[in-house]
């Protein structure tokens, strides 16, 4: 959230900022007098991701290779962690202000 501030115009009028509630944390997107948000929720085996509605966008679950290595998997497709973190914070981010 630090570096998409910084990327932000002198005197705009929205902000990004993360927050923790009841367990999930958000990243938050502020604008005068509205917000939304995306909540990451840490679901018994997967990581739930929510829109501004609370309604889930995808999850995601992990996989470990024959060599160790551990995967994230959306969608039944590996994905690598900014892949993912694209897909959840992408609109957000940069579509949304």
């Amino acid at each position: 959230m630090k570096a998409r501030n910084g990327l932000r115009p002198a005197n705009s009028p929205y902000e990004f900022s993360v927050a923790n509630k009841s367990g999930d944390f958000m990243a938050v997107l502020t604008a005068k007098e509205s917000s939304r948000s995306v909540t990451f929720n840490l679901a018994e085996k997967a990581i739930v991701v929510l829109n501004n509605e609370g309604e889930k966008m995808f999850e995601i679950t992990l996989a470990f290779t024959e060599k160790g290595e551990c995967k994230l998997i959306v969608n039944k497709e590996e994905r690598e962690s900014w892949q993912v973190r694209r897909m959840a914070l992408e609109d957000l981010m940069f579509r949304g202000q």
